[in-house]
Parts: C-alpha cells; structure tokens; sequence
C-alpha cells in the first residue's frame, strides 16, 4: 500500500494548469499597462525634435555658417537646409537620422513616421514666446554662426498628442542667445493665444 503522505509531496497536472491560468489572467491586466501613455510618448517624440534643432545649432557653429529649420505643420515635417550664403555647404553632411530618399540639401524628420511611438504627434503650433502671438505657417528657426536664433526672441514649438479630454501639449522653448532647445512638461492647457486654434 502506498504512504498518502508521498502521494501528496509532487504537484499534480492540474494545480500547474491552474496556475498558468492565473499567472496569464494577471499578464493579460498588467501588460497593457505597462505602455507609455501619451504625455511619455510626446515627450519622446518632443526630444527627437529638439535632437534636430540641436543639430542644426551644431552645423551652424561648426560650418560657421546659417541654419533654417522648417516646422511644416500640413506634412507634419521638420526639415534642417542650409541658408547661409557659402552655397558648397547646401548638400548637408553625412547624418544617421537622414533618409536615403531626403533631398541632399535637407534633412526631413516625418513626426508621422518616428519609430516606437504609437500615439499620433503633430506640430501643433510655433509661437514667439510662452504666450507670445503664433508665428505664420510655416514657422521657421534660423541658428547663425554662434548658434543664436532669428527670431532674436524665445521661439516655442507645439507638439500635441491625443484628443479631447487625453489632449496634451508639449513646448519646446529654443533660446534665441544660445539655440539651445528645452523641453517642457507636457500639459493639459494651451496659452490664450493658441485657444481659438485648439477648437
């Protein structure tokens, strides 16, 4: 006869299935969870843009030369040329963000197209300042030989993500004396400035 005590001591088939049933119930609740949310994903897709105004600060200071950067809000693009007068320096460098299918003479960044963000972003707006007026379409950043900034005044950069209630904005402020870019928190409200082109 057998011992009920070493019967007892293995785990049967079914308290593993039972097991793995939890054990994927819980996954199935947490996992999607785990997902960056909106104001994440802008974020990320906010400090890619500000890589690109870096970069162009960069190319100005380094070529000693003029910079533009184009916030085109229709195709959602930002794109980097050269406008300065030294024309041997319209094809662009050399660059690992650049598309094979970019013109030489531009770097084309598609907020449509970023890898790992699954939320749609888009250029929401450019305005002179935090509540400054909104600058004409579409807006432009020229960095200059000492990666100052025309306008000589704080230019920001809208993104936004998501709709209605989930809506969020994120500013990109580009300093005029320095270039330099910095991102915000992302928010919930727009300046007064920006309402009317919220609605």
């Amino acid at each position: 006869m057998r011992n009920p005590e070493s019967r007892r001591s293995g785990i049967t088939l079914l308290e593993i299935f039972i097991a793995l049933v939890l054990l994927s119930t819980v996954a199935a609740l947490v996992i999607p969870d785990m997902r960056p949310g909106i104001a994440e994903q802008l974020r990320s897709a906010g400090r890619v843009v500000a890589a690109e105004l870096d970069y162009a600060r960069n190319l100005a200071v380094t070529f000693n030369s003029h910079y533009r950067v184009t916030f085109n809000q229709s195709l959602n693009q930002v794109v980097i040329q050269h406008s300065g007068s030294d024309t041997t320096l319209h094809a662009l460098p050399p660059s690992p963000n650049r598309s094979p299918s970019d013109p030489p003479d531009q770097q084309i960044l598609s907020l449509t197209s970023l890898p790992g963000i699954r939320e749609s972003v888009t250029i929401f707006a450019a305005t002179a300042g935090l509540e400054g007026d909104p600058l004409p379409e579409p807006a432009e950043v020229e960095f200059g030989p000492l990666g100052e900034t025309a306008p000589s005044g704080p230019t920001i950069i809208w993104l936004t993500a998501g709709a209605g209630d989930a809506a969020r904005y994120l500013a990109i402020e580009i300093h005029p004396l320095t270039g330099i870019a910095r991102l915000h928190d992302p928010q919930r409200d727009l300046p007064s400035s920006l309402y009317g082109k919220a609605s």
